[in-house]
């Protein structure tokens, strides 16, 4: 029963992967289009470097991270099924999606941080440099947790009466994790609020930063149900049941997450090009 769940479950992930990739390419593509078409051959946004400004057009970056996040979303596909076919012997730990999001996610808050007013070189990179480690506490927290079930996922990875193991150093990597969201968004609330009580402030603006932030805590809670890390009820499932459950998680709220972001900024560029 348990492996016939599982089977189900890495289905259901490699098509909502196949299904977002595809979308994500043809949402590049078609970005790319009206990008190239509406402001081919212009400068954009004002980045300051050491107090020099810089012409940046912020609403490239939108096709950069759609476009990587389409090919790590058929890269996953293309892993899961071959996996399913082969039938070998699973590793629970989303190495591709962490190395994708350490870079999507990093163009996903430029452009977020843009938006809110933050236009200091240093910044940006300062909050990239944050989300690079970010993702890297989600990456050791699925390694511990698979290396302290190894031996039970070998003897039967598909029983619900085992009892898995949730290890500290999992849930240390969990709430260092969390420590490191709240302060890189600590920053971008101030400067929107800032921002917020300014005469003129676009409408996109005070919808995006909400939302996005909302988005980002879902990954958050995914990775707690994962880790089981508010206790809030016992393993009854398989353990590759509830990794699936978790990757489908992930692939839809990034889906969400960059489909959102990247029109919403969009639309609001071609309609007034200074805010792209």
């Amino acid at each position: 029963m348990g492996s016939r769940c599982s089977c189900g479950l890495q289905a259901w992930v490699a098509g909502v992967n196949l299904g977002a990739g595809c979308l994500h390419v043809a949402q590049t593509i078609a970005m790319i289009v009206l990008l190239q078409t509406r402001f081919a051959g212009q400068g954009w946004w004002i980045l300051y470097v050491d107090g020099v400004e810089h012409p940046f057009r912020m609403a490239w970056l939108l096709p950069f991270f759609t476009g990587i996040s389409g090919v790590a979303a058929l890269v996953v596909w293309w892993r899961t099924r071959r996996g399913m076919q082969l039938r070998k012997r699973r590793r629970l730990v989303n190495t591709v999606l962490w190395i994708e999001y350490s870079v999507s996610s990093a163009a996903c808050l430029w452009v977020v941080c843009i938006q809110c007013g933050i236009d200091a070189l240093w910044k940006l990179l300062l909050e990239s440099a944050a989300n690079v480690l970010l993702m890297y506490t989600g990456y050791r927290s699925e390694l511990a947790m698979y290396r302290a079930n190894k031996a039970v996922l070998r003897t039967d990875p598909g029983s619900v009466n085992l009892q898995y193991t949730v290890p500290r150093e999992a849930l240390a990597w969990f709430w260092f994790g969390t420590a490191l969201f709240t302060a890189m968004f600590v920053p971008i609330w101030y400067y929107f609020f800032e921002r917020a009580t300014r005469p003129g402030v676009p409408d996109a603006v005070l919808v995006i930063i909400p939302v996005i932030t909302l988005l980002y805590i879902s990954f958050g809670f995914a990775a707690a149900y994962y880790l089981n890390a508010f206790r809030l009820c016992a393993f009854k499932e398989p353990l590759a049941s509830r990794f699936d459950k978790t990757r489908l998680t992930y692939a839809i709220l990034s889906f969400s997450v960059k489909s959102f972001l990247a029109w919403f900024v969009l639309f609001g560029a071609l309609r007034d090009p200074r805010a792209a």
